[in-house]
Protein backbone atom coordinates (compact mmCIF):
# COMPACT_ATOMS: atom_id res chain seq x y z
CA UNK A 1 0.00 0.00 0.00
CA UNK A 2 1.55 3.44 -0.93
CA UNK A 3 2.07 5.65 2.36
CA UNK A 4 0.61 8.66 1.03
CA UNK A 5 0.46 10.64 4.23
CA UNK A 6 4.39 10.26 4.55
CA UNK A 7 4.69 11.37 1.48
CA UNK A 8 2.73 14.51 1.51
CA UNK A 9 4.14 15.71 5.04
CA UNK A 10 8.03 15.62 3.29
CA UNK A 11 6.90 17.58 0.62
CA UNK A 12 5.31 20.69 3.08
CA UNK A 13 8.46 20.48 5.21
CA UNK A 14 10.70 21.23 2.16
CA UNK A 15 8.12 24.05 1.10
CA UNK A 16 8.41 25.52 4.17
CA UNK A 17 11.07 28.29 5.18
CA UNK A 18 13.19 27.12 7.75
CA UNK A 19 14.89 29.46 10.78
CA UNK A 20 18.32 29.03 11.39
CA UNK A 21 18.82 26.89 14.58
CA UNK A 22 20.78 29.98 15.52
CA UNK A 23 19.14 32.54 14.67
CA UNK A 24 18.34 35.00 17.91
CA UNK A 25 16.86 38.46 18.25
CA UNK A 26 20.52 39.96 18.02
CA UNK A 27 21.64 38.45 14.99
CA UNK A 28 21.54 40.07 11.73
CA UNK A 29 18.71 39.39 9.57
CA UNK A 30 18.78 37.46 6.27
CA UNK A 31 18.20 38.54 2.93
CA UNK A 32 14.56 36.94 3.10
CA UNK A 33 13.68 38.42 6.17
CA UNK A 34 11.14 41.37 5.95
CA UNK A 35 10.07 42.38 9.64
CA UNK A 36 11.11 46.28 9.84
CA UNK A 37 15.03 47.72 11.49
CA UNK A 38 14.35 47.76 15.03
CA UNK A 39 17.23 49.48 16.57
CA UNK A 40 18.34 48.47 20.05
CA UNK A 41 18.30 50.70 22.95
CA UNK A 42 21.50 52.72 24.03
CA UNK A 43 22.43 54.38 26.86
CA UNK A 44 22.02 58.54 26.66
CA UNK A 45 20.87 57.94 22.80
CA UNK A 46 18.54 61.44 23.28
CA UNK A 47 22.04 62.97 22.59
CA UNK A 48 21.66 61.82 18.75
CA UNK A 49 18.51 63.78 18.69
CA UNK A 50 19.54 67.28 19.55
CA UNK A 51 21.40 68.98 16.95
CA UNK A 52 24.98 70.77 17.79
CA UNK A 53 24.28 74.47 17.17
CA UNK A 54 21.55 74.07 20.31
CA UNK A 55 24.80 73.31 22.29
CA UNK A 56 26.49 76.48 21.07
CA UNK A 57 23.85 78.25 21.76
CA UNK A 58 23.52 77.47 25.57
CA UNK A 59 27.65 78.38 25.95
CA UNK A 60 26.64 81.17 23.86
CA UNK A 61 24.18 82.40 26.38
CA UNK A 62 26.72 81.59 29.29
CA UNK A 63 29.54 83.44 27.89
CA UNK A 64 26.82 86.73 27.80
CA UNK A 65 25.88 86.51 30.96
CA UNK A 66 29.75 86.37 31.67
CA UNK A 67 30.91 89.36 29.37
CA UNK A 68 27.91 91.13 31.94
CA UNK A 69 29.11 90.20 34.70
CA UNK A 70 32.71 91.22 33.80
CA UNK A 71 31.70 94.60 32.47
CA UNK A 72 29.81 95.08 35.72
CA UNK A 73 32.86 94.59 37.73
CA UNK A 74 34.95 97.11 35.95
CA UNK A 75 36.12 100.47 38.17
CA UNK A 76 33.99 103.07 37.40
CA UNK A 77 35.62 105.89 35.20
CA UNK A 78 35.01 108.77 38.03
CA UNK A 79 33.61 109.29 41.19
CA UNK A 80 33.46 112.09 43.95
CA UNK A 81 36.19 111.25 46.80
CA UNK A 82 36.74 113.10 50.73
CA UNK A 83 39.63 112.35 51.91
CA UNK A 84 41.69 113.14 54.96
CA UNK A 85 45.39 112.58 55.06
CA UNK A 86 48.06 113.53 57.73
CA UNK A 87 51.22 113.53 55.76
CA UNK A 88 54.71 115.06 55.33
CA UNK A 89 54.79 116.73 51.62
CA UNK A 90 51.93 117.33 49.08
CA UNK A 91 51.83 118.97 45.93
CA UNK A 92 49.21 120.45 43.85
CA UNK A 93 48.19 122.72 40.60
CA UNK A 94 45.81 125.93 41.48
CA UNK A 95 43.33 126.04 38.80
CA UNK A 96 42.09 129.16 39.13
CA UNK A 97 43.81 132.82 40.42
CA UNK A 98 44.23 132.96 44.10
CA UNK A 99 46.19 133.51 47.03
CA UNK A 100 47.23 130.78 48.48
CA UNK A 101 48.06 131.57 52.52
CA UNK A 102 46.32 132.64 55.35
CA UNK A 103 48.22 134.97 57.08
CA UNK A 104 51.38 132.92 58.15
CA UNK A 105 53.15 134.11 61.79
CA UNK A 106 56.80 132.95 61.44
CA UNK A 107 59.64 133.20 63.25
CA UNK A 108 62.03 133.35 60.26
CA UNK A 109 61.97 132.58 56.65
CA UNK A 110 63.98 132.44 53.68
CA UNK A 111 63.35 133.15 50.17
CA UNK A 112 65.14 131.77 47.12
CA UNK A 113 64.34 132.99 43.22
CA UNK A 114 63.97 136.98 43.97
CA UNK A 115 64.60 139.40 41.08
CA UNK A 116 63.80 142.61 43.49
CA UNK A 117 63.65 143.62 47.23
CA UNK A 118 61.84 146.94 48.11
CA UNK A 119 62.65 147.13 52.02
CA UNK A 120 59.59 149.51 53.78
CA UNK A 121 59.39 153.12 53.70
CA UNK A 122 59.97 155.24 56.28
CA UNK A 123 61.98 152.74 58.83
CA UNK A 124 62.96 154.09 61.69
CA UNK A 125 66.54 152.73 61.75
CA UNK A 126 68.46 155.31 59.54
CA UNK A 127 71.44 152.43 58.89
CA UNK A 128 68.27 150.61 57.65
CA UNK A 129 67.09 153.15 55.31
CA UNK A 130 70.66 153.75 54.15
CA UNK A 131 70.94 150.47 53.07
CA UNK A 132 67.77 149.99 51.80
CA UNK A 133 68.82 151.77 48.69
CA UNK A 134 71.36 149.48 48.02
CA UNK A 135 69.27 146.52 47.92
CA UNK A 136 67.57 146.33 44.44
CA UNK A 137 68.38 142.85 43.02
CA UNK A 138 69.34 139.43 44.47
CA UNK A 139 67.94 136.04 44.83
CA UNK A 140 67.41 135.65 47.81
CA UNK A 141 66.93 137.02 51.56
CA UNK A 142 66.32 135.82 54.52
CA UNK A 143 64.41 137.33 57.95
CA UNK A 144 64.01 136.44 61.51
CA UNK A 145 62.63 138.05 64.47
CA UNK A 146 64.82 138.78 67.47
CA UNK A 147 63.87 140.13 71.08
CA UNK A 148 66.09 142.63 71.65
CA UNK A 149 67.73 144.37 75.02
CA UNK A 150 64.10 145.83 76.38
CA UNK A 151 61.90 142.55 76.30
CA UNK A 152 60.28 143.84 73.02
CA UNK A 153 60.23 140.97 70.13
CA UNK A 154 59.63 141.34 66.47
CA UNK A 155 56.57 139.78 64.18
CA UNK A 156 57.02 138.31 61.06
CA UNK A 157 54.09 137.80 58.72
CA UNK A 158 53.70 136.30 54.93
CA UNK A 159 50.83 138.24 54.16
CA UNK A 160 50.26 137.46 49.94
CA UNK A 161 51.19 134.73 48.02
CA UNK A 162 49.09 135.82 44.19
CA UNK A 163 49.55 133.10 41.87
CA UNK A 164 48.18 132.65 38.75
CA UNK A 165 46.15 129.37 37.20
CA UNK A 166 48.04 126.38 36.56
CA UNK A 167 50.98 127.43 38.86
CA UNK A 168 52.38 124.21 40.91
CA UNK A 169 52.60 124.39 44.71
CA UNK A 170 54.34 122.05 46.71
CA UNK A 171 54.60 122.00 50.86
CA UNK A 172 56.79 119.84 52.86
CA UNK A 173 57.19 119.48 56.52
CA UNK A 174 61.51 119.98 57.22
CA UNK A 175 63.88 118.54 59.52
CA UNK A 176 62.91 120.10 62.53
CA UNK A 177 59.10 119.68 63.94
CA UNK A 178 57.95 123.77 63.40
CA UNK A 179 60.13 123.93 60.17
CA UNK A 180 58.36 124.18 56.42
CA UNK A 181 58.91 124.42 52.94
CA UNK A 182 56.95 126.33 50.34
CA UNK A 183 57.62 126.09 46.14
CA UNK A 184 56.12 127.60 43.45
CA UNK A 185 57.12 127.35 40.23
CA UNK A 186 54.95 127.80 36.67
CA UNK A 187 53.85 131.02 37.57
CA UNK A 188 53.79 132.40 34.18
CA UNK A 189 54.42 136.00 35.52
CA UNK A 190 57.10 137.61 38.02
CA UNK A 191 55.41 136.45 41.24
CA UNK A 192 54.98 139.48 43.43
CA UNK A 193 54.61 138.73 47.42
CA UNK A 194 54.70 140.60 50.48
CA UNK A 195 56.25 139.79 54.09
CA UNK A 196 55.27 141.95 56.90
CA UNK A 197 57.52 142.82 59.81
CA UNK A 198 57.16 144.87 62.78
CA UNK A 199 59.56 145.05 65.80
CA UNK A 200 62.74 143.96 65.80
CA UNK A 201 63.86 141.67 63.11
CA UNK A 202 67.19 140.17 61.40
CA UNK A 203 67.60 141.05 58.06
CA UNK A 204 70.47 138.98 55.58
CA UNK A 205 70.61 139.68 52.44
CA UNK A 206 73.72 138.15 50.72
CA UNK A 207 76.24 139.80 48.94
CA UNK A 208 74.46 143.36 50.58
CA UNK A 209 73.46 142.76 53.96
CA UNK A 210 74.52 140.13 56.16
CA UNK A 211 72.52 139.17 59.65
CA UNK A 212 71.67 143.19 60.42
CA UNK A 213 69.51 143.87 63.28
CA UNK A 214 66.32 146.35 62.11
CA UNK A 215 63.84 147.97 64.78
CA UNK A 216 60.72 148.28 62.27
CA UNK A 217 59.26 149.85 64.65
CA UNK A 218 55.19 148.90 66.37
CA UNK A 219 53.76 149.69 62.64
CA UNK A 220 53.50 146.79 60.87
CA UNK A 221 55.95 147.43 57.75
CA UNK A 222 56.11 145.43 54.60
CA UNK A 223 58.50 143.96 52.24
CA UNK A 224 57.58 144.26 48.36
CA UNK A 225 59.39 141.28 46.93
CA UNK A 226 59.81 139.87 43.10
CA UNK A 227 60.00 136.45 42.44
CA UNK A 228 61.20 134.90 39.48
CA UNK A 229 58.59 133.39 37.20
CA UNK A 230 59.48 129.77 37.04
CA UNK A 231 60.12 129.61 40.68
CA UNK A 232 60.13 130.80 44.21
CA UNK A 233 61.26 128.26 47.54
CA UNK A 234 60.48 129.66 50.73
CA UNK A 235 61.77 127.91 53.76
CA UNK A 236 60.13 129.07 57.31
CA UNK A 237 59.88 128.29 61.11
CA UNK A 238 56.21 129.21 62.46
CA UNK A 239 55.38 131.31 65.51
CA UNK A 240 55.89 129.20 68.73
CA UNK A 241 52.30 128.60 69.77
CA UNK A 242 50.83 129.02 66.26
CA UNK A 243 49.22 126.66 64.02
CA UNK A 244 49.46 128.01 59.81
CA UNK A 245 46.79 127.55 57.34
CA UNK A 246 46.83 127.49 53.88
CA UNK A 247 44.29 129.87 51.64
CA UNK A 248 41.04 127.78 52.50
CA UNK A 249 38.79 126.26 49.59
CA UNK A 250 41.57 125.86 46.96
CA UNK A 251 40.59 124.67 43.57
CA UNK A 252 42.97 122.53 42.81
CA UNK A 253 43.95 119.36 40.61
CA UNK A 254 46.85 117.09 40.25
CA UNK A 255 46.58 116.01 44.24
CA UNK A 256 49.50 113.95 44.75
CA UNK A 257 51.46 112.91 48.38
CA UNK A 258 54.89 111.87 47.36
CA UNK A 259 58.31 113.04 46.95
CA UNK A 260 60.86 111.77 44.84
CA UNK A 261 64.48 110.51 46.50
CA UNK A 262 67.54 110.57 43.96
CA UNK A 263 69.41 107.17 45.73
CA UNK A 264 72.54 107.05 43.23
CA UNK A 265 71.30 108.65 40.27
CA UNK A 266 68.23 106.29 40.71
CA UNK A 267 65.01 108.02 40.92
CA UNK A 268 61.88 106.39 43.51
CA UNK A 269 59.01 108.05 44.00
CA UNK A 270 58.42 108.13 48.14
CA UNK A 271 55.03 107.99 49.83
CA UNK A 272 54.95 111.21 52.48
CA UNK A 273 51.33 109.55 54.31
CA UNK A 274 51.18 108.79 57.85
CA UNK A 275 47.80 108.15 57.53
CA UNK A 276 44.84 108.81 56.14
CA UNK A 277 41.19 107.43 54.79
CA UNK A 278 39.41 108.10 51.37
CA UNK A 279 35.80 107.91 51.20
CA UNK A 280 33.83 107.49 47.90
CA UNK A 281 30.74 109.48 47.91
CA UNK A 282 29.09 107.75 45.29
CA UNK A 283 28.47 104.25 47.38
CA UNK A 284 27.34 105.38 50.47
CA UNK A 285 31.19 106.61 51.17
CA UNK A 286 32.91 103.43 51.36
CA UNK A 287 36.07 104.04 52.77
CA UNK A 288 39.61 102.96 52.11
CA UNK A 289 42.02 102.97 55.09
CA UNK A 290 45.69 104.81 53.60
CA UNK A 291 48.22 102.64 55.72
CA UNK A 292 51.53 104.35 56.77
CA UNK A 293 53.81 104.59 53.45
CA UNK A 294 51.88 103.37 51.51
CA UNK A 295 51.49 105.27 48.20
CA UNK A 296 48.35 106.89 46.85
CA UNK A 297 47.65 107.87 43.27
CA UNK A 298 45.12 110.06 42.55
CA UNK A 299 43.86 110.07 38.69
CA UNK A 300 42.67 112.93 37.30
CA UNK A 301 42.02 115.10 40.61
CA UNK A 302 40.33 117.99 40.12
CA UNK A 303 37.67 119.38 43.59
CA UNK A 304 38.99 122.01 46.23
CA UNK A 305 41.41 121.41 48.91
CA UNK A 306 39.17 122.48 51.94
CA UNK A 307 41.99 122.24 54.85
CA UNK A 308 45.95 122.52 54.78
CA UNK A 309 46.46 122.92 58.19
CA UNK A 310 51.04 122.93 59.22
CA UNK A 311 50.60 122.38 62.89
CA UNK A 312 54.08 122.19 64.74
CA UNK A 313 52.20 119.89 67.27
CA UNK A 314 51.76 117.64 65.17
CA UNK A 315 54.90 117.77 63.22
CA UNK A 316 52.79 117.27 59.41
CA UNK A 317 50.39 118.78 57.10
CA UNK A 318 46.91 118.38 57.51
CA UNK A 319 45.24 117.49 54.51
CA UNK A 320 41.23 117.58 53.23
CA UNK A 321 40.29 117.81 49.61
CA UNK A 322 37.08 117.29 47.84
CA UNK A 323 36.55 116.33 43.98
CA UNK A 324 36.11 114.28 41.70
CA UNK A 325 39.09 111.51 40.37
CA UNK A 326 38.92 109.30 37.42
CA UNK A 327 41.41 106.95 39.60
CA UNK A 328 42.32 106.12 42.70
CA UNK A 329 45.29 103.48 43.38
CA UNK A 330 47.57 102.63 46.35
CA UNK A 331 50.96 100.14 46.25
CA UNK A 332 52.40 99.55 49.41
CA UNK A 333 55.91 100.46 47.82
CA UNK A 334 57.39 102.02 44.67
CA UNK A 335 58.13 98.12 44.19
CA UNK A 336 54.80 96.96 44.02
CA UNK A 337 52.19 97.37 41.42
CA UNK A 338 49.35 99.89 42.77
CA UNK A 339 45.98 98.21 42.68
CA UNK A 340 43.00 100.41 42.12
CA UNK A 341 40.81 101.18 44.87
CA UNK A 342 37.59 102.86 42.82
CA UNK A 343 34.65 101.12 43.21
CA UNK A 344 33.15 99.09 40.60
CA UNK A 345 29.54 99.48 38.09
CA UNK A 346 27.70 97.21 40.26
CA UNK A 347 28.70 98.86 43.89
CA UNK A 348 27.51 102.56 42.14
CA UNK A 349 24.19 100.93 40.52
CA UNK A 350 23.74 98.36 43.87
CA UNK A 351 24.40 102.13 45.92
CA UNK A 352 21.47 104.12 44.00
CA UNK A 353 18.93 101.79 42.21
CA UNK A 354 18.94 98.42 44.62
CA UNK A 355 15.72 97.19 43.27
CA UNK A 356 16.46 97.25 40.04
CA UNK A 357 20.17 95.55 40.34
CA UNK A 358 18.28 92.91 42.14
CA UNK A 359 15.63 92.35 39.49
CA UNK A 360 17.75 92.64 36.70
CA UNK A 361 20.08 90.09 38.23
CA UNK A 362 17.24 87.50 38.50
CA UNK A 363 15.48 88.10 35.06
CA UNK A 364 18.85 87.72 33.49
CA UNK A 365 19.69 84.01 35.80
CA UNK A 366 15.74 83.32 34.71
CA UNK A 367 16.40 83.55 31.50
CA UNK A 368 19.28 81.72 30.82
CA UNK A 369 17.66 78.73 32.69
CA UNK A 370 14.47 79.27 30.83
CA UNK A 371 16.70 79.22 27.23
CA UNK A 372 18.56 76.26 28.23
CA UNK A 373 15.14 73.84 29.00
CA UNK A 374 13.79 75.09 25.58
CA UNK A 375 16.82 74.14 23.74
CA UNK A 376 17.24 70.64 25.68
CA UNK A 377 13.66 69.76 24.77
CA UNK A 378 11.95 71.44 22.03
CA UNK A 379 12.11 69.27 18.52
Amino acid sequence: MADFGGERARHESKSRPTRPESADIGSLPSENDTRPDVPAPRLFAYRDKIPAWRYWAIFAGFVLLSVIAAVLLLPVSETQVDLAVDATHMRFDISEARNIVDELQLSHVEIWGLTRIAFPRRIVDESAANLAGMVSTSDSISLSTITDDDGEAGRLQIREIPVNPNTRVVVRRGQMGDSYGLAVAGNRQPLKMQVVVSGPVEVTVPGKIEAQTIDFGPVARAFALTGLPDGVNWEFDLAPGTVGRMADLLTVHDVRFEYVIDYNNLKRATSSIRAGSVSFRDVNHRAYEIRPGELLRLGGADGILRTVSLDPADAGLTVEFQGRVTDVSAAASPDHHPRTQMPSWVELFWAHYRPVVLFCALLMIFAQIAWMIYLLTSR
